[in-house]
């Protein structure tokens, strides 16, 4: 019995006699091949191309075949990702023994890969041994679905998507505010970085807008990771409107008083709307104050003049401040100061029914030389215009030559 021979080895057997004396000659040789045994464990594996989805496997016969080889199976255990692993599976594949290398495909992205190689033989098959253990390399993200706003306020917005459904290496999201008034782009936003699906960020809450404005928000979807990337997706948008505030102030305010001297005095107040960017909601209507008589007076969104009747003694300095209103409340006061003179005092109607002076019936201390004229209250009384000071009345005397 001849032990510790290879399998699968051809051997050539000769005998020869030996006694006391020496040693006889060979006998002719014999050929013989021993029978095929399972073939010994890969040492050489590598990958030649890996990428995201796919990745071929390359590897070397055995140092040992044992026999004549029929096939490999490759077994490929994928985990779910580089930190995270609870979603491992294993597939197995065969090919023939004149292949070396496997495509494996239907891979997922960003996720640890182990590759073991195993040889046969008509005897059996070998043991799979070393493990060539690799990452594929990051994808691009899917786009972010179903953008929906969340709570919204006059300055502020959160703005919802779904999550992923497919990890395709760290992600995080990009959030783009544009005026869609013209179409500038104001500021843009990042999610935190998410290393599995669980992590990944579903919204984005946006500050610092302006109320009641029109706004487009784009959300993209980045991934990266060391000299990867980044790999961006197509944008996904919304069209959103932040909630009614205050409005802001008016553009102008022109206050002027009447300046004709016999009409009653008089305030011509007129204004410009706030700019579009301030207006911050539906004007409902603007609040008019006149310090003369504290008057407060309101007047619909569609007004923008008004006028205002006062009363005054003496030259006077008058404020005016007007200021606009949404349903959420009254904004920010436009104030001017205006000052006003009195006018002439008004001149009260006459009748011959009605005159504005007539012959008192009240003793006089001498009525050759004095007489007494009654006259109306309201010559007497009427302020209107001002204050009264003086009264001025013109006695004419008939001439005597004439008879007038």
């Amino acid at each position: 019995m001849t032990e510790n021979i290879f399998p699968f080895w051809r051997n050539d057997i000769s005998v020869r006699a030996t006694n006391n004396i020496g040693a006889g000659n060979f006998s002719d040789v014999l050929v013989v091949q021993t029978h095929e045994s399972t073939p010994s464990g890969m040492s050489t594996t590598n990958s030649s191309s890996v990428h995201a989805r796919n990745a071929t496997i390359q590897w070397m016969d055995p140092c040992y075949v044992n026999g004549i080889l029929t096939r490999f199976y490759v077994e490929l255990l994928n985990s779910s990702s580089v930190d995270f692993i609870n979603e491992t599976w294993v597939s197995t594949f065969a090919t023939n023994a004149s292949i070396h290398e496997h495509f494996c495909n239907d891979l997922l992205p960003f996720r640890n890969n182990s590759v073991r190689v195993k040889a046969a033989t008509h005897a059996g098959n070998g043991t799979y041994d070393i493990s060539l253990n690799f990452t594929s390399k990051i994808d691009v993200p899917i786009a972010p679905s179903e953008l929906r706003q969340g709570k919204i306020e006059s300055s502020a917005v959160r703005i919802h998507w779904n999550s992923t459904i497919q990890f395709t290496g760290p992600t995080k999201y990009i959030i783009s505010v544009t005026d869609v008034s013209n179409n500038s782009q104001l500021k843009s936003y990042v999610t935190n970085e998410g290393w599995w699906i669980d992590q990944l960020a579903t919204y984005a809450d946006l500050f610092d807008l302006d109320a009641y404005w029109n706004y487009s928000i784009a959300v993209t979807a980045e991934t990266s990771y060391g000299t990867q990337g980044p790999l961006r997706s197509e944008s996904s948008t919304i069209i959103v409107q932040t909630a009614e505030s205050v409005p802001g102030r008016l553009q102008s305010l022109i206050a002027v008083s009447e300046q004709d001297v016999t009409k009653p005095p008089m305030l011509y107040v007129k204004w410009q709307a706030p700019k579009d960017r301030d207006l911050n909601g539906i004007l409902v209507r603007y609040e008019i104050y006149c310090s003369n008589g504290n008057q407060q007076i309101n007047v619909t969104a569609s007004t923008l003049n008004h006028t205002i009747p006062i009363y005054i003694d003496n030259k006077s300095n008058l404020t005016v401040e007007v200021r606009a209103a949404t349903s959420v409340g009254h904004g920010e006061s436009f104030s001017v100061t205006v000052e006003v003179k009195p006018g002439a005092p008004e001149e009260p109607p006459e009748t011959p029914s009605n005159p504005l002076t007539k012959k008192d019936h009240v003793t006089v201390a001498d009525d050759k030389q004095m007489i007494a004229v009654q006259l109306s209250k309201t010559f007497l009384c009427n302020n209107k215009t001002g204050t009264l000071v003086h009264w001025r009345i013109i006695i004419a005397q008939e001439s005597n030559a004439t008879g007038e």
